[in-house]
Protein backbone atom coordinates (compact mmCIF):
# COMPACT_ATOMS: atom_id res chain seq x y z
CA UNK A 1 0.00 0.00 0.00
CA UNK A 2 2.85 2.04 0.58
CA UNK A 3 4.93 1.62 -2.47
CA UNK A 4 1.03 2.38 -4.29
CA UNK A 5 0.78 5.55 -2.92
CA UNK A 6 4.70 6.23 -3.42
CA UNK A 7 4.27 6.07 -6.92
CA UNK A 8 0.76 8.10 -6.97
CA UNK A 9 2.72 10.55 -5.27
CA UNK A 10 5.57 10.11 -7.49
CA UNK A 11 3.74 10.29 -10.67
CA UNK A 12 1.66 13.27 -9.36
CA UNK A 13 4.72 15.42 -8.99
CA UNK A 14 5.90 14.48 -12.30
CA UNK A 15 3.30 15.66 -13.95
CA UNK A 16 3.24 18.98 -12.67
CA UNK A 17 6.77 19.48 -13.24
CA UNK A 18 6.18 18.09 -16.77
CA UNK A 19 2.84 20.64 -17.69
CA UNK A 20 4.36 23.89 -15.72
CA UNK A 21 7.67 23.60 -16.38
CA UNK A 22 7.47 23.35 -20.22
CA UNK A 23 8.25 26.21 -22.42
CA UNK A 24 6.60 27.96 -25.12
CA UNK A 25 6.25 25.53 -28.57
CA UNK A 26 6.17 27.02 -32.18
CA UNK A 27 4.41 24.13 -33.87
CA UNK A 28 2.37 24.18 -36.90
CA UNK A 29 -1.23 22.50 -36.40
CA UNK A 30 -2.44 22.26 -40.40
CA UNK A 31 -5.75 21.32 -41.63
CA UNK A 32 -5.95 17.89 -39.77
CA UNK A 33 -7.74 18.80 -37.02
CA UNK A 34 -10.17 20.79 -39.24
CA UNK A 35 -11.55 18.14 -41.11
CA UNK A 36 -13.33 16.83 -38.38
CA UNK A 37 -14.57 19.85 -36.75
CA UNK A 38 -15.84 20.72 -39.74
CA UNK A 39 -17.66 17.36 -40.48
CA UNK A 40 -19.20 17.70 -36.96
CA UNK A 41 -20.72 21.05 -37.85
CA UNK A 42 -22.00 19.75 -40.72
CA UNK A 43 -23.61 17.06 -38.62
CA UNK A 44 -24.69 18.90 -36.40
CA UNK A 45 -26.55 21.38 -38.58
CA UNK A 46 -28.09 18.64 -40.15
CA UNK A 47 -29.49 17.29 -36.35
CA UNK A 48 -31.03 20.70 -35.64
CA UNK A 49 -32.59 21.24 -39.05
CA UNK A 50 -33.96 17.33 -39.05
CA UNK A 51 -35.75 18.03 -35.40
CA UNK A 52 -36.71 21.46 -36.30
CA UNK A 53 -38.63 20.11 -39.81
CA UNK A 54 -39.96 17.30 -37.05
CA UNK A 55 -41.32 19.21 -34.63
CA UNK A 56 -43.17 21.82 -37.22
CA UNK A 57 -44.17 19.90 -40.03
CA UNK A 58 -44.96 16.18 -38.59
CA UNK A 59 -47.92 18.35 -36.42
CA UNK A 60 -48.71 20.02 -39.23
CA UNK A 61 -48.83 16.57 -41.45
CA UNK A 62 -51.30 15.12 -38.89
CA UNK A 63 -53.84 18.11 -38.57
CA UNK A 64 -53.98 18.22 -42.72
CA UNK A 65 -54.65 14.09 -42.26
CA UNK A 66 -56.93 14.65 -39.50
CA UNK A 67 -58.90 17.11 -41.60
CA UNK A 68 -58.83 15.27 -44.24
CA UNK A 69 -60.43 12.07 -42.52
CA UNK A 70 -63.15 14.67 -41.35
CA UNK A 71 -64.14 15.46 -44.62
CA UNK A 72 -64.02 11.72 -46.48
CA UNK A 73 -66.26 10.98 -43.22
CA UNK A 74 -68.70 13.47 -43.91
CA UNK A 75 -68.87 12.94 -47.38
CA UNK A 76 -69.23 9.19 -46.65
CA UNK A 77 -72.34 9.85 -44.14
CA UNK A 78 -74.06 12.04 -46.80
CA UNK A 79 -73.78 9.23 -48.96
CA UNK A 80 -74.75 6.75 -46.75
CA UNK A 81 -77.92 9.01 -45.99
CA UNK A 82 -78.80 9.44 -49.52
CA UNK A 83 -78.57 6.00 -50.80
CA UNK A 84 -80.67 4.47 -47.44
Amino acid sequence: MKKLIFLNKFLLIIFFFTVFSSTISYAYIGLGPLIPILGNIIIWIFVVLLSVFGFIVYPIKKILDKIKNKKKNQKQTYLDFIFV
